[in-house]
């Protein structure tokens, strides 16, 4: 596999050019993602998320469960729910059973505050923009 690949970025150059890109992009959202998990308080994480998920999804409906994002935050499931309730509380979403919709995506960026946008930024300097979402202003 990594010969035919080697390969295959040898012959193209593009190719070579948008797999460098794609490592780029997951590397740093990698590190970046460490960096929120050892700094940032559990609302700016999960705030976070769900902008990530919002980006990904181009959706303000997104439906998961609070035991599936306990898992993707490495967190407990009544934290969740607890973080959840905070963030309804803000107006930033509003939360029923397995569907989350962010009501107020500028609220959840600032709730998210340095924790949200440097990785998107990445994504969208060297890929492309994610369905003409505009990353926070503090990831510039």
């Amino acid at each position: 596999m990594a010969r035919s690949l080697s390969a295959a970025c040898t012959f193209a150059a593009s190719s070579r050019r948008e797999l460098t890109a794609w490592l780029s992009v997951a590397v740093s959202g990698i590190a970046l993602t460490a960096a929120a998990n050892a700094t940032c308080e559990l609302a700016e994480r999960c705030a976070r998320w769900l902008l990530m998920c919002d980006d990904r999804l181009q959706s303000d409906r997104i439906e998961l469960t609070h035991e599936f994002l306990s898992m993707m935050l490495a967190v407990r499931r009544s934290g969740v729910t607890v973080t959840l309730q905070a963030l309804q509380e803000t107006g930033a979403i509003r939360a029923s059973r397995g569907v989350i919709t962010i009501s107020d995506r500028s609220r959840l960026e600032e709730i998210a505050g340095d924790c949200y946008g440097p990785a998107e930024a990445e994504y969208q300097r060297l890929i492309a923009p994610f369905g003409g979402v505009q990353v926070a202003a503090n990831a510039e």
